[in-house]
């Protein structure tokens, strides 16, 4: 079945599990965020990265790391899909408009994330572009 069809997506799933985290007031919701950042930001990315044509283990590979280095305490903080989910989960947490009209914020965000990410393949493009020039003439 196609990964676009499926309503049910493993961070969905987990967000469903964890969400009685959300109990304990301060944190519970820490803990909450921290489980589920990564694969939500993966979440939203992941219609740019099958557009791309990205296999599901190179994404898995980008996301996490190799044997989930990237899910590493002292590396969490610099794993863009963890700070982009939490920022994201964290505007949906908001009681009653944060489901209703932050999640279109939020794929508006991983739309231009994805922007930004082509914009530097093709700065990196020119650049080696560039630096095949012959600059002898």
């Amino acid at each position: 079945m196609d990964s676009m069809l499926c309503c049910f997506t493993p961070s969905l799933v987990i967000q469903i599990i964890t969400l009685p985290l959300n109990i304990i007031p301060v944190l519970g919701t820490l803990v909450y965020l921290c489980i589920n950042a990564t694969t939500y930001g993966w979440d939203l990315m992941a219609m740019y990265y099958n557009a791309s044509g990205m296999a599901s283990t190179a994404q898995r590979a980008l996301v996490v790391g190799n044997g989930c280095s990237k899910l590493s305490p002292q590396n969490i903080g610099s794993n863009p899909h963890f700070n982009f989910g939490v920022a994201c989960l964290l505007l949906e947490l908001v009681p009653v408009v944060g489901p209703s009209f932050f999640c279109l914020g939020n794929a508006c965000g991983a739309a231009l994330w994805a922007i930004e990410i082509e914009k530097s393949k093709a700065l990196k493009g020119d650049e080696q572009m560039l630096a095949g020039v012959d600059r002898t003439v």
